[in-house]
């Protein structure tokens, strides 16, 4: 096969969404190791307007959209910095969502300055630091610094969440901001992949999910069937509504915050 024909058929390959088989559960994997990132990117790569996405702005079916303003402003919509490919082999190393990563940085090399312009838009903070103290004082100052940066962090979501005060200035910052932490073990969350890979992506009626999935639920097969409609309700509020979003922050939780991979949801 000559080399145009197999990088057109590599090509063609990336565009299909490859989903496992939803009826044998072997077929996901090592997903009880799986960070709460790669639970969320296994979510979000189902999402249909993720896919058009992708098909739109990568059409070649590169590992990545190609970077452009417009990209951007599409990867933000999903809480991404970049439009990784649907098919893509799933990469720990990069800090692919805007939740875990700062948008933009600067800084200045000892010989010479420079100036730095952010065009901020409403709900973006600019915090200047100054590295240098950490030089004289030692990594303390750093710690120091992280510190008085959560605090302003937390005074201006305070004022983009409660703008009326309505909770006061003393009130917790947990009760201001409404955080809900994920109460989500493995086998909930891979129900839901497999009952959204079913219904949405192989075309299986609710029926065989409950058969499947629920048939322990009980010997009433209308019980069963609406067990399995309000599961897949939620997994389409994980995917579609991108609910998936509150599982990123938490492998960046102090160890003692983080959810026990064995709490039932």
């Amino acid at each position: 096969m000559r080399r145009r024909e197999k990088e057109t058929e590599r090509g063609a390959g990336l565009t299909v969404p490859k989903f496992p088989d939803w009826t044998d559960a072997g077929a996901y994997g090592k997903y009880g190791a799986w960070t709460y990132r790669r639970w969320a990117w296994e979510f979000l790569r189902r999402n249909i307007r993720y896919i058009d996405a992708c098909h739109r702005l990568n059409p070649r079916g590169l590992s990545k959209a190609p970077r452009s303003d417009e990209v951007s402003r599409e990867a933000a919509r999903f809480g991404r910095h970049d439009l990784t490919h649907f098919n893509a082999p799933y990469d720990e190393k990069e800090r692919h969502w805007l939740s875990e990563r700062v948008l933009d940085h600067a800084w200045v090399e000892h010989k010479g300055t420079v100036s730095k312009t952010f065009d901020l838009v409403p709900g973006q903070v600019a915090i200047l630091f100054d590295v240098m103290p950490i030089k004289t004082a030692g990594p303390a100052a750093l710690a120091a610094m992280l510190d008085h940066a959560k605090e302003l962090l937390i005074g201006e979501y305070r004022a983009v969440v409660d703008p009326n005060d309505k909770y006061g200035h003393e009130a917790s910052f947990g009760k201001v901001a409404r955080i809900r932490r994920p109460r989500l073990n493995p086998e909930d969350l891979l129900e839901k992949l497999r009952i959204y890979d079913a219904v949405i992506h192989q075309r299986a009626s609710i029926s065989d999910v409950a058969e499947l999935l629920f048939a322990d639920a009980s010997p009433d097969q209308s019980v069963r069937k609406r067990a399995a409609y309000k599961r897949l309700d939620k997994a389409r509020e994980m995917v579609e509504d991108l609910k998936l979003l509150e599982l990123v922050p938490r492998d960046h939780a102090p160890e003692k915050q983080r959810v026990n991979s064995t709490e039932v949801s």
